[in-house]
């Protein structure tokens, strides 16, 4: 049980889910005050600061519930041993934090190369969703087989070792 892992590992703990806790106000506190302008943007603004919002909250979120309930997905290391712990469910967590994360980088880059009459940033901008989509594929191949590198399996398969 979590209570009964060494002190520095509860502090490490202890911090990653105060911060988490702390990012979830600050983004509410964010929400609050967009929500609070809406009547001096136009439209689009409007529209943006939305989609930013609502990708901001989904990786914050995220991230918060991977700091409460921490874990090494590959290696099958939780923190604390309950369904939040699950691997399947910390992955899919994580990966919609990550590509909303990318989402909203898409959409500043997109909003930046319009308006600065930049063709390159705007590509660059249509380019990190499927980056990003590709990148989760071999998260979730190194979750699943629990090999990182994506070697096969008869060249990390030993004496003594597990294989998938």
């Amino acid at each position: 049980m979590w209570h009964e892992a060494p002190g520095p590992i509860l502090v490490w703990a202890s911090v990653l889910g105060v911060i988490g806790v702390f990012n979830l106000w600050l983004w509410r506190r964010v929400g609050a005050s967009v929500t609070r302008d809406e009547g001096e943007m136009t439209p689009s603004e409007r529209r943006y600061r939305h989609r930013q919002l609502l990708f901001a909250a989904t990786f914050t979120i995220g991230c918060a519930f991977r700091s409460i309930w921490p874990r090494a997905d590959v290696q099958r290391i939780v923190l604390h041993d309950t369904f939040l712990s699950s691997v399947a469910l910390g992955r899919t967590v994580a990966t919609f934090a990550e590509v909303a994360f990318m989402a909203q980088w898409a959409l500043l880059l997109s909003d930046a190369g319009r308006l600065l009459r930049l063709r390159s940033v705007t590509m660059l901008a249509a380019l990190l969703l499927p980056i990003i989509i590709v990148a989760e594929g071999w998260s979730w191949y190194a979750v699943l087989t629990t090999n990182f590198w994506g070697t096969s399996s008869s060249s990390r398969c030993g004496r003594g070792r597990r294989c998938w």
